[in-house]
C-alpha cells in the first residue's frame, strides 16, 4: 500500500514537472494586466495584456492602442504556456500614409489639392487642402501676396494681418444717362443745403427785431456768406436745373444783407427793416418751390429710368 502510494506521488511529480515553474493562469486584473514577480517575459514585475501580446505601458499609454487609426493590430488570447517568449518591447506599427487627419476629438478629412493657386499674379508656393469642398492655403503665404505683414500673439492665440491700403483707377464708359442722373443727384443736394439756409437766414432777420446783439448779427453774417458760396457752386457747376433757385437764392442773400446794415445802425424796428424783412419770406417760398421741383424731377427720372 505503501509503495503505491509513493508510485501515485512520484507519478503526481512527474507530471506536474512538465509544466514550467514560470506558468501563470492567465488572468488579468481590471488594467488588463497581471503580475510576473519571476519576470519570466523578461517585462518586469508586471505587465499588460488586454487582448494583445505582453506588453508594457510607456508613460501610461498603450502602444498598440495609440498607433494610427488606418493601422489594425489583430488581438489575441496569447498566453505565457511557452519558454520562447521575447524579452522586447513590441515593435512600433509604421504609420501608413494617409490623406486624412485625425484627432481625439474632431475628425477632419483633409486631401492634398493639386490646384496651382495665384493671388495678383503671383503663384502661392504653398501646399493647399481641401477640407469640406473648401481650399486652405498657410496664412503666411496669403499674407506674403498680398504685401501684408502678419502679426503672431502666442499668449492670446491670435493672427493679426495688416493689408497695406491700395487704390485703383476704374475706368467705365459713361453714357448720358448717367450724367443726367448725376446732375440730378448733385443738384438735389444743392438744393437740399440751399434752402436749409435760407430757412437759418430767415430765422436770423427775425431774431434781429428783438435781439440786436453781436451774436445774432454774426450769426446772420455767417450764413449769408454760406448761401452766397452756395449759389456760386451753382453757376461755376453749369447746375442749370439750379438756376432758378440760385436767382432766388440770390435776391434772399440782397435783403437779408440790407436788414444787417440796418441792424448795425441800430435802425430797427423801422419801416425799411420791415419791407426788406418781408422781400427776405418772399424770396424764401420761391427757393423752396423751385428746390422742390428739382426733388420731383429728380425722382421721376430715376423711376422712368
Amino acid at each position: 500500500m505503501k509503495k503505491r502510494i509513493l508510485t501515485l506521488v512520484l507519478s503526481c511529480s512527474l507530471v506536474l514537472g512538465t509544466v514550467p515553474a514560470y506558468a501563470h493562469s492567465g488572468r488579468t486584473d481590471a488594467a488588463g494586466g497581471h503580475h510576473d514577480y519571476n519576470n519570466v517575459s523578461g517585462l518586469g514585475s508586471y505587465h499588460y495584456h488586454h487582448g494583445y501580446p505582453a506588453h508594457l505601458h510607456p508613460s501610461g499609454v498603450c502602444p498598440y492602442e495609440t498607433t494610427s487609426a488606418t493601422a489594425t493590430v489583430p488581438k489575441t488570447n496569447t498566453s505565457y504556456t511557452s519558454t520562447t517568449q521575447s524579452n522586447t518591447t513590441p515593435a512600433a506599427v509604421t504609420k501608413p500614409v494617409t490623406q486624412s487627419k485625425t484627432t481625439s476629438q474632431n475628425q477632419i478629412n483633409a486631401v492634398k489639392n493639386t490646384m496651382t493657386v495665384y493671388i495678383n499674379g503671383q503663384r502661392i508656393n504653398a501646399d493647399n487642402y481641401i477640407i469640406d469642398d473648401t481650399t486652405f492655403l498657410p496664412i503666411r503665404s496669403i499674407a506674403d501676396a498680398l504685401g501684408a505683414t502678419i502679426d503672431f500673439d502666442a499668449i492670446a492665440k491670435t493672427a493679426t494681418i495688416r493689408v497695406p491700403l491700395q487704390t485703383s483707377v476704374i475706368t467705365e464708359t459713361v453714357t448720358q444717362k448717367d450724367v443726367t442722373m448725376s446732375n440730378y443727384l448733385i443738384a438735389s443736394i444743392y438744393a437740399a443745403n440751399m434752402s436749409r439756409t435760407m430757412f437759418f437766414i430767415e430765422a436770423n432777420v427775425n431774431y434781429l427785431s428783438t435781439d440786436n446783439s453781436s451774436d445774432n448779427r454774426n450769426l446772420l453774417g455767417a450764413n449769408i456768406d454760406s448761401l452766397r458760396g452756395l449759389i456760386d457752386d451753382v453757376y461755376n457747376f453749369k447746375l442749370d436745373m439750379l438756376y432758378p433757385l440760385a436767382e432766388d437764392a440770390t435776391f434772399l442773400a440782397n435783403n437779408a444783407e440790407n436788414c444787417l446794415s440796418l441792424a448795425e445802425d441800430n435802425l430797427i424796428p423801422s419801416p425799411a427793416y420791415n419791407n426788406y424783412y418781408k422781400f427776405v419770406i418772399d424770396y424764401l417760398y420761391d427757393g423752396l418751390e423751385e428746390a422742390d421741383l428739382v426733388y420731383g424731377n429728380g425722382y421721376n427720372y430715376a423711376i422712368n429710368k
